[in-house]
């Protein structure tokens, strides 16, 4: 093995590798993600397939939680124990947003989830309305640690991304509110 002296240095050998990549690692893997969960949105909240098989809620809620779940563990780069304190931590905060919401909806119009806790199967409503919830955190773990934090990096690309991602969620968002696609 030759040691190389100075002449024989190329101009490249002194080039690093984060001057070469386009975006950071971490943000190439956060905004394959976004844009998976965008395309995972739409076809959830779009009746593409016709089908109300209650096996693809379990694959739809578990496709969230995988995406939500990698979100954590890029954001945090720490070990599966504590991105579950983690995730903990954020069901907790949008468990209780959740049940604010819920609550005041009810009180207001006499509508929402809990409307439907009074009805015939009480049993059924809760497991409806907590794979609901569940779907909702993943959901807002989700937007929060994607989309909404590829807009604050300083990288005028992954901005780029974060900005186009958040577009797109928010339009899919409202045709999902107001049309009931």
């Amino acid at each position: 093995m030759k040691i190389r002296s100075k002449k024989n240095v190329k101009p490249w050998d002194n080039i690093s590798i984060d001057e070469i990549l386009p975006y950071n690692p971490r943000y190439t893997k956060e905004i394959i993600l976004s844009y998976i969960f965008i395309v995972v949105f739409l076809v959830d909240h779009t009746d593409w397939f016709q089908l109300y098989n209650p096996f693809l809620i379990f694959a739809f809620i578990g496709i969230y939680g995988v995406i939500a779940f990698s979100f954590l563990s890029l954001g945090t780069n720490r070990t599966p124990k504590k991105v579950l304190n983690d995730f903990i931590s954020f069901g907790l905060f949008f468990i209780t947003i959740l049940i604010i919401i819920d609550t005041i909806t009810f009180l207001i119009s006499g509508s929402g989830n809990f409307k439907d806790l009074m009805g015939e199967n009480i049993l059924f409503s809760l497991f409806a309305l907590t794979l609901w919830y569940l779907r909702m955190i993943f959901i807002g773990i989700t937007c929060l640690l994607g989309p909404f934090t590829l807009l604050m990096t300083k990288n005028p690309k992954t901005e780029l991304h974060g900005l186009i991602t958040t577009f797109a969620f928010e339009i899919a968002l409202i045709l999902t509110l107001v049309f009931h696609i």
